[in-house]
């Protein structure tokens, strides 16, 4: 696969993430903290190896992610996986793996993520087939019993999740614009794929 920089990788997990919006060059090197100059460089570098896409309007060129493209799925899934998690947050990783037998996908979002330890509750997302739902909340009152805190669940199935990205449902937006997801980020790139075949 093609290597990619931190800062390439940053745009993409950007990109993905505010799928909703349309960003031209200058205001994805806003809201990535890299000067404009750079940012042209990593689109121009992406948009080369069809990752992303653009339309011009006007004077503008406005970029997004190219998920007609393996690549650019690919890549899109591998800048989803979070790098960087605090300790409580990395102890909440290995808890969530008890779900993994029943959830397609599966993360965390909320306080967790930036307090650690500090958090009122640990907020779990999960992707789940409607046959296995039972299962999954079984497989999180085990959690909950050796938890201190509550766990806060929010589901979705596939089907959900293409429904409530197309309606830019506020807490699902957030949960991805925020969340750290552990295993199932195509699950993800699908949703919004399909979202995005549909408009």
């Amino acid at each position: 696969m093609l290597s990619l920089t931190q800062n390439e990788i940053k745009v993409i997990n950007f990109l993905i993430r505010n799928f909703t919006e349309r960003y031209s060059i200058n205001s994805v090197a806003k809201h990535t903290s890299l000067s404009a100059k750079g940012a042209y460089k990593i689109l121009k570098k992406l948009e080369k190896n069809k990752i992303v896409i653009y339309e011009q309007i006007g004077q503008s060129m406005y970029y997004e992610i190219n998920l007609w493209n393996s690549i650019g799925q690919k890549a899109t899934e591998f800048a989803l996986t979070p790098n960087e998690l605090n300790g409580y947050a990395k102890l909440c990783e290995k808890d969530i793996h008890i779900t993994k037998p029943y959830a397609a996908c599966a993360g965390l979002f909320g306080s967790v993520l930036t307090k650690g330890m500090e958090a009122n509750d640990i907020d779990v997302f999960c992707v789940v087939e409607r046959d296995n739902y039972l299962k999954l909340r079984q497989k999180i009152q085990e959690w909950q019993k050796h938890s201190s805190k509550h766990i806060h669940l929010f589901v979705q199935t596939k089907d959900d999740l293409v429904n409530n990205f197309k309606k830019k449902d506020a807490p699902l937006l957030d949960i991805l614009k925020k969340g750290a997801f552990f295993w199932g980020q195509e699950v993800i790139v699908e949703a919004i794929k399909n979202v995005k075949n549909r408009e």
